[in-house]
């Protein structure tokens, strides 16, 4: 398939497909051999190595490093049945160059409000974080900063189709913040 994922493309096999469209889609599934996992994307500004990530993953979602797999392409055969997280890691363009594509089985336990990943990563990396805001235009996304403060953005149209990721403003309304994070 190609595709998966709601910024770039990459290429995988044995995977069940899911539909591209070069608009944001905050969740997908992925189907590996029978097990279905839902999923969402969280880029970030740093390039860090796979072991630092499943590390903080484990940290900041309180999961056992064992349940979780943080690998740089989709594997071709069945996950462990003790995998419950997989992260697929990508490089992009941009100010945000590593894109965690998060696939979680139903069989997962934890956090999963991507906002809330998001701000503790951000946090215990100190980096900042770019997800999707649900909203249909692809060019506005949510930035979480290091202090896990959130702000929707938006992104530079040119460099977007050059599928680079870089901020071009902070999106106000009539001079306030037209995002409250959740407290």
């Amino acid at each position: 398939c190609s595709g998966v994922g709601m910024f770039s493309s990459f290429q995988c096999s044995g995977v069940g497909t899911s539909t591209h469209y070069k608009i944001k889609v905050r969740f997908y599934q992925l189907s590996l051999t029978g097990d279905t996992m839902n999923g969402f994307d969280l880029l970030i500004n740093r390039n860090l190595e796979a072991e630092k990530l499943h590390q903080a993953i484990s940290s900041v979602l309180e999961a056992a490093p064992e349940t979780i797999l943080v690998c740089h392409e989709v594997p071709e055969v069945p996950l462990a049945t003790s995998i419950s997280l997989l992260v697929v890691l990508s490089e992009l363009l941009g100010d945000f160059i590593l894109l965690l594509a998060f696939y979680l089985k139903d069989s997962y336990v934890g956090i999963y409000d991507p906002i809330e990943i998001a701000k503790r990563l951000s946090t215990q990396l100190e980096c900042q974080c770019l997800i999707s805001d649900d909203d249909i235009n692809p060019y506005t996304m949510l930035r979480v900063d290091t202090t896990a403060q959130v702000q929707p953005v938006a992104l530079s149209v040119a460099s977007f189709q050059e599928d680079k990721y870089v901020v071009e403003s902070v999106i106000q309304y009539r001079g306030k913040l037209l995002y409250s994070a959740p407290k």
